[in-house]
């Protein structure tokens, strides 16, 4: 179009956004343009954007369950130098996402002792990948608050893993499963004292049992 071709109408300029039909913006209506103008990835639709969490570990989260995440194997495929495949921390399977959060005997105590933490033992066998622990996050509970603590802590409890992963790699100091844990239940009382507008339990009931108060 050229400039001549141009008309001024009257009144007040404005901005008017097409994505919505009220012409408003909002983060979710292009959100929703550009899910569908992409390839559809089911695992994509278990993440639950929860404020409570850290925006960078939601995206982290986000990444993680696409197997986006600097790992040594997806380093590898791009075509940069790695020293070796295998996972830092049991030297026994490539390292590959799914292995760093999930498959890892490191993380597997890790993760067997939050969830038995968190009251879901019995549920320790049927989780295969994050998808599976996302969708247990996502689903377990209908009551919101309990929900958005579950998430939480799984988000936490990934997210961690992967601050082990690296300072084993890059800092060369190890963590032990104790000290791991209790880095993951200290974070995510953080966030929830910090980041949320509702009360909490105090942190001697939350080493008990993070949903003590609900």
């Amino acid at each position: 179009m050229d400039i001549i071709d141009i008309r001024l109408g009257t009144g007040l300029d404005h901005w008017s956004c097409k994505l919505s039909g009220d012409g408003s913006y909002s983060v979710s209506c292009l959100r929703k343009i550009v899910d569908v103008s992409q390839v559809y990835i089911p695992e994509t639709s278990v993440i639950l954007w929860c404020k409570v969490v850290p925006i960078k570990v939601t995206c982290f989260i986000w990444r993680a369950v696409q197997a986006r995440i600097p790992t040594t194997v997806a380093l590898d495929k791009r075509g940069i130098a790695v020293n070796s495949l295998l996972c830092c921390s049991c030297i026994g399977a490539v390292e590959c996402s799914e292995h760093v959060l999930m498959n890892c005997p490191f993380a597997t105590m890790i993760r067997n002792n939050i969830l038995g933490w968190c009251g879901l033992s019995h549920v320790q066998d049927s989780l295969k990948n994050s998808y599976d622990l996302l969708q247990l996050a996502g689903t377990r509970w209908n009551f919101k608050k309990k929900k958005e603590r579950l998430v939480a802590i799984c988000y936490g409890l990934l997210w961690n893993l992967w601050r082990f992963k690296n300072k084993r790699l890059f800092q060369m100091e190890g963590t032990s499963p104790s000290y791991g844990i209790d880095c993951i239940k200290s974070m995510v009382f953080y966030w929830l004292k910090h980041r949320n507008k509702n009360s909490i339990c105090n942190w001697e009931e939350w080493l008990i049992s993070p949903f003590s108060d609900l």
